[in-house]
């Protein structure tokens, strides 16, 4: 079933670590409201015992919806069995990485200069991101599973 998100997508191709994901409308996910509206969307991808984090996104920042949206899906996760909960995320998405690092993920790999590869196949990716700062690296995160 098509999920009604796609004014959030700026591309529906989302390249990862280790996947691509050429239509990610058609991956699973959460979608939070506020006074009924949508403002976020959360879309992960399972795949033989674990789950990626592919999409975050929240259309009213500082309100805690991505916190909230990530902490259910740790609870699918827990409910669900899953063995590894993950999300990859470029080096100058700072936002990103505080927030991840705060609900409880870490830090598992580095890939450095990653957006090179990615550029390859979506050249319209900058070379400069958030902050000034040059978009090169890849960062993979763990959530940390309570045993």
């Amino acid at each position: 079933m098509k999920k009604d998100i796609s004014f959030v997508f700026s591309s529906e191709y989302i390249i990862s670590t280790h996947k691509e994901y050429r239509e990610a409308h058609l991956l699973d996910g959460f979608i939070a409201y506020e006074d009924g509206e949508t403002a976020g969307v959360l879309l992960f991808s399972e795949d033989g015992g674990e789950c990626e984090l592919v999409y975050l996104h929240s259309l009213r920042e500082g309100k805690g919806i991505a916190k909230r949206l990530i902490k259910r899906l740790i609870e699918y996760t827990q409910d669900n069995r899953i063995s590894r909960l993950y999300v990859v995320t470029t080096n100058d998405n700072i936002t990103a990485l505080k927030l991840y690092q705060q609900v409880g993920f870490r830090i598992k790999t580095v890939y450095p200069d990653a957006m090179d590869r990615v550029r390859q196949k979506k050249p319209m990716i900058p070379k400069v991101g958030n902050h000034g700062i040059p978009l090169r690296d890849l960062i993979e995160l763990d959530f940390v599973m309570k045993k």
